[in-house]
């Protein structure tokens, strides 16, 4: 079992030296999924956000279009982050030339990091809020894995895996 820990961590080690930048661009991807998945779920903070960005006043009430706007703008912020989660592997892969498995990675980043970070900033651990936090993990998990198996078929062709030898 270590042993296949240690190959792994290897090649991630690899992959991350071919991919250089892009590797912190699918990082950041999976950092971001957590937060406009919640936006997806509570239009409002994308409103709040967005009003926030362009320095205006943030409103206390919203109404119907002002909610469907939000709405809207969330679900292409994670059409957005699914496209450049694409670019980015296809990049990785198409500079490694070998086919790595990272949605362990994203589990990680996102679950345990996203999860603790909560737990911190809650100042006590909550299992409701612990349990919550595994949606967005499963989400992004779940992108993840479609966008790895969309990119390697790009790059390798259906069904292909090349490994690092």
């Amino acid at each position: 079992m270590l042993r296949k820990i240690g190959r792994y961590c290897i090649l991630l080690r690899e992959a991350k030296q071919c991919g250089g930048r892009v590797a912190w661009v699918i990082a950041g991807v999976w950092l971001l999924t957590p937060f406009v998945m919640q936006m997806v779920l509570h239009p409002s903070d994308a409103i709040r956000f967005q009003d926030w960005l362009q320095g205006q006043a943030i409103p206390q009430y919203f109404d119907g279009q002002m909610l469907m706007a939000g709405e809207l703008a969330a679900i292409m912020a994670v059409a957005g982050l699914g496209v450049i989660l694409l670019t980015a592997l296809v990049v990785l892969y198409r500079r490694a030339q070998f086919a790595v498995t990272l949605w362990p990675v994203a589990g990680v980043l996102v679950g345990l990091i996203g999860n603790a970070m909560w737990w911190v900033g809650e100042g006590s651990f909550d299992l409701t809020g612990a349990l919550v936090g595994l949606l967005p993990l499963a989400l992004t998990l779940i992108g993840e894995e479609v966008c790895e198996r969309l990119s390697q078929d790009f790059v390798f062709g259906p069904g292909v895996r090349p490994r690092l030898s």
